[in-house]
């Protein structure tokens, strides 16, 4: 069976889909020949039976030459492929569905994403079949959809647990906004201060001007606490420095509202930092290992850091358990067969 591919970018160093260079690899594995259609692409190193093919973004091309290409591709490709992904841009599904149709090709949609809108429930309408993480990440209620988990390269991780350090190293993964609770992190950090030394990192940077606003005034809250030595500020890093990252913290802060299965708290598990989150989506998974908040205040989150960092046993049980239900749920290597297991079922049902 050979796949076709759209995506926004293959290029590993690409901030947020860097990670999707390992899925391509994966792919390949179980897909005769896998060709790409994206917006852009950057540094790669593919298996020989990956072809990429770029509509130009990397080019400063307009958004004409970016369809005119799209069209190009799909249609000089149709010979070279049997069915069809379109990965998290739901607009390309009603744009090439058509000639999909006509071909007699299967199609897909992954999504995993809270956000509902007119070009998703078209691209629900139209496609085959959906896949998504987990069912808090796709919000529309079908019959398409399939529950894959994340996809994770689990090998890219180290499982290094940072434990009996005299300072408790704090993390904060994601954009820098409101629907994060960017600043909630530093007033648990400032609560873990009274008595004890400790440092939050946080990794990532504003996608709006809100974030920048946002930003602005939790750098003044900062600098007013006296916390600028102590909150480290490591902007937008590629995925492939996350693992390295990760080594070197003990405990996430994860204070997002999205309410879907964020991957970063799955990869701080592979890497033995422990968890502590109030989105509901985890509840069910973390919360018998205690790391999940049902009380979300500062002074709470601080009382839960002080007793998973003031016992060992019970913080390698905790992360141990995560880290079991991540490889058990969200691996890349369970993920692609199923994917494709659902296109072979989709052509024997005709």
């Amino acid at each position: 069976m050979k796949i076709l591919i759209v995506t926004q970018a293959v290029d590993r160093k690409n901030i947020f889909l860097g990670f999707f260079v390992s899925w391509i690899k994966e792919f390949s594995k179980h897909f005769n020949e896998v060709h790409i259609v994206c917006l852009e692409k950057g540094e790669q190193e593919l298996p020989q039976n990956v072809f990429v093919y770029s509509m130009g973004k990397d080019r400063e091309a307009s958004k004409f030459v970016y369809l005119f290409n799209f069209y190009k591709y799909i249609f000089s490709l149709r010979k070279k492929y049997d069915v069809v992904l379109v990965h998290m841009n739901p607009i390309y599904m009603p744009l090439g569905i058509l000639f999909w149709k006509l071909w007699s090709k299967k199609v897909a949609l992954w999504y995993a994403h809270k956000h509902v809108d007119f070009k998703l429930k078209l691209a629900t309408f139209f496609t085959d079949k959906v896949f998504s993480a987990s069912k808090e990440s796709f919000r529309i209620d079908t019959p398409k959809l399939l529950v894959t988990g994340h996809g994770i390269m689990t090998e890219d991780f180290a499982f290094t647990p940072r434990l009996g350090e005299e300072e408790i190293k704090l993390i904060i993964i994601g954009r820098i906004s409101s629907i994060k609770q960017t600043k909630k992190a530093v007033e648990i950090l400032k609560e873990v201060l009274v008595g004890r030394k400790a440092s939050l990192t946080i990794v990532g940077d504003i996608v709006t001007k809100e974030d920048k606003v946002y930003k602005d005034e939790l750098t003044s809250f900062i600098g007013e606490e006296g916390l600028t030595k102590q909150v480290i500020f490591k902007g937008a890093i590629p995925h492939d420095e996350i693992p390295g990252v990760l080594k070197n913290n003990s405990i996430m802060i994860h204070t997002s509202k999205t309410g879907s299965v964020d991957k970063v708290v799955l990869e701080a598990l592979l890497g033995g930092v422990l968890v502590l989150t109030e989105n509901e989506s985890f509840k069910k998974a973390l919360g018998p290992a205690g790391m999940f908040m049902d009380e979300t205040s500062p002074k709470v989150y601080k009382e839960k850091v002080i007793s998973f960092s003031g016992d060992k046993e019970k913080f390698l049980k905790a992360v141990t358990t995560g880290k079991k239900w991540v490889e058990d749920n969200h691996s890349l290597k369970a993920l692609i067969p199923k994917i494709k297991e659902a296109y072979e079922k989709l052509y024997t049902s005709r």
